[in-house]
């Protein structure tokens, strides 16, 4: 019963990012019904780009995106991330061999739309991004495209 209570948006999917950021919304008193995302509004385009040893997410999208979970895969130690965002924060984690990122606001701040540098994270080769989920600032889900550039 108490893992059920955690569907707090309601879709029927437990614990999930979509809940965390319906909670800030609850919390900050703006968690009125919304309509559901067009499918054109709810594309989020994740483009990572490798430069050396440094990995570039940038997102685009024709909607705010208030939080996003990246996961990735490695081979070698992360040196660093960073976020491009002041007004976001990040928490990253190891966890089971795996690379975890998440990035969203206490304050229900988000990424504005359009074409942003989101994420750079420091790390040698082998640095793979295996998954993503990612949400509007209301905690609508957005369908994710992913693209790598050398």
């Amino acid at each position: 019963m108490q893992i059920a209570n955690t569907d707090v948006n309601r879709d029927g999917f437990t614990l999930t990012l979509s809940d965390f950021i319906y909670m800030i919304r609850v919390i900050l008193h703006d968690a009125a019904p919304l309509p559901k995302l067009t499918p054109e509004e709810s594309q989020l385009k994740v483009l990572v780009t490798t430069r050396n040893s440094d990995h570039i997410m940038t997102f685009d999208s024709k909607v705010p995106v208030g939080a996003a979970l990246l996961v990735f895969k490695h081979k070698n130690e992360i040196a660093s991330s960073e976020l491009s965002s002041s007004q976001m924060e990040i928490r990253s984690a190891e966890v089971n061999g795996e690379f975890r990122v998440l990035i969203y606001s206490s304050a229900g701040n988000s990424i504005s739309s359009g074409n942003n540098e989101v994420l750079k994270i420091k790390a040698e080769e082998g640095l793979e991004l295996t998954s993503i989920e990612a949400v509007d600032p209301y905690g609508r889900p957005l369908t994710i495209s992913k693209t790598a550039k050398a």
